[in-house]
């Protein structure tokens, strides 16, 4: 693989990273870097006792546009889902493409989640209105479910101000349950 960036994550069958190569999938037109998702060739058997041999199959195309169409910007550091427990069926990424989700205005580096089994583009940094981050995001994680998204922003319109987080409830007597 050439052009390939050292930014790895792997779940077991799968493997995410970006590449700025236009010769790795078909699809791939869009002259800027993307994230791809390499599935593991088959046979291997997972669990066990000695390890097979790691061997690359299909790739894919991670950082599409809607409707399939090529990414506008450039998309990178991909995460992987999946753990011992959990099979990897997602990709976390950042993007500076403004086509990966309807209304994507804000001309800044944006958080997305790609749903693997339904190819599903959602993108995370938002605040909880759904209103877009007027800041750039950095360092998307997510957590081996697929359940949880952390990323880094200097956004000042996504975490809950100081007078909107609930207060908490203060139980007087665990017997009775009295609250204050």
């Amino acid at each position: 693989v050439t052009n390939t960036s050292p930014v790895l994550t792997t779940a077991a069958s799968l493997l995410a990273f970006d590449s700025t190569a236009s010769d790795l999938v078909g699809a791939d037109s869009n002259g800027f870097s993307d994230v791809f998702v390499v599935h593991r060739a088959k046979p291997f058997k997972p669990g066990a006792r000695r390890a097979t041999p790691w061997k690359p199959g299909a790739t894919t195309l991670v950082s599409t546009g809607m409707g399939g169409v090529p990414a506008d910007g450039p998309s990178f550091q991909p995460d992987l889902d999946g753990d011992q427990i959990h099979g990897a069926h997602c990709v976390a990424f950042l993007s500076d493409a403004t086509n990966l989700v309807p209304g994507d205005t804000n001309g800044k580096t944006d958080a997305f989640v790609k749903d693997l089994s339904n190819g599903r583009v959602t993108r995370v940094s938002v605040s909880s209105s759904a209103a877009q981050a007027d800041g750039a995001s950095y360092d998307v994680q997510v957590d081996g479910a697929c359940d949880r998204v952390a990323f880094t922003s200097d956004a000042s319109n996504l975490a809950l101000l100081r007078s909107q987080v609930p207060k908490p409830t203060v139980v007087d007597s665990p017997l009775t349950g009295a609250q204050r």
